[in-house]
């Protein structure tokens, strides 16, 4: 079964016929692809919370594989990484093996940090993968018809325009940052921010009024945006469900 049938199986509730499940059908096609590239989320909250140690055993959702990966900081006695999008799975086994064969820390992080560079696939194919598991293997050295079409295999992703480049999330940030900018704001900025009220500041001035635009109250409403956020259709009427009075789904995105 590939990704888009396991991630359609898991969130199909309604036939396909009804429009919850039209939406569930494009959910799941939208996540047939490596969805997020990095997604690093909170990883130093989860380790004071969950008191790892040498004894513990670990059960995590892959994604980027970020979390999983960080995880590896209390050396527990086991980490096991699920993921209906066989994609992150694969994402995953890059990461590991270039963590491990790679002979230099710049050589990882022309891979994941600056996500392309020259000598990016070359490394590839000399240390890593002879290191990667059959499956893993094919998955990176092959691709669909339109992306072997434009890029050749996945690995030339490393090398032409970087994995941020080439992820869903990726897309659908880019798209919102380019219309951000096309209406004269500059979300960036904030990045540049060296304290909390100069980030306020820069949140005021390029960020609050993105929200309050038309075309993003309109585009922001619709279920298919949250497929970008990787939120399926059912989470997207269960946050609808928890909005207090007077609120949408827009102050959700705030």
């Amino acid at each position: 079964m590939n990704s888009e049938q396991n991630v359609f199986e898991a969130v199909r509730t309604d036939g396909i016929t009804s429009r919850q499940g039209f939406l569930q059908k494009l959910f799941a096609l939208w996540f047939d692809a490596v969805v997020y590239n990095q997604i690093w989320e909170d990883p130093r909250v989860d380790l004071q919370a969950l008191q790892l140690n040498e004894n513990s055993r670990i059960l995590t959702i892959s994604s980027g594989g970020c979390n999983a990966l960080n995880y590896h900081v209390k050396n527990p006695e086991s980490i096991t990484a699920v993921d209906l999008n066989g994609y992150h799975i694969y994402l995953l086994r890059l990461k590991l093996a270039a963590l491990q064969f790679l002979p230099t820390y710049e050589d990882f992080f022309g891979f994941f940090g600056f996500g392309k560079h020259a000598e990016n696939v070359a490394n590839y194919k000399k240390y890593i993968a002879p290191n990667l598991n059959e499956s893993a293997k094919i998955f990176w050295e092959s691709n669909g018809f339109f992306g072997n079409l434009f890029y050749g295999e996945r690995i030339n992703y490393f090398a032409k325009g970087g994995l941020y480049q080439h992820s869903r999330n990726g897309y659908f940030l880019r798209f919102f940052h380019e219309f951000s900018r096309l209406l004269g704001w500059q979300p960036a900025e904030v990045l540049q921010a060296e304290t909390l009220a100069e980030q306020e500041r820069l949140y005021e001035k390029n960020i609050a009024p993105f929200f309050d635009s038309f075309v993003i109250k309109a585009v922001g409403r619709m279920p298919v945006t949250m497929f970008g956020l990787g939120i399926p259709p059912q989470q997207y009427e269960e946050l609808k469900k928890d909005l207090a009075e007077n609120k949408n789904i827009i102050d959700v995105y705030r």
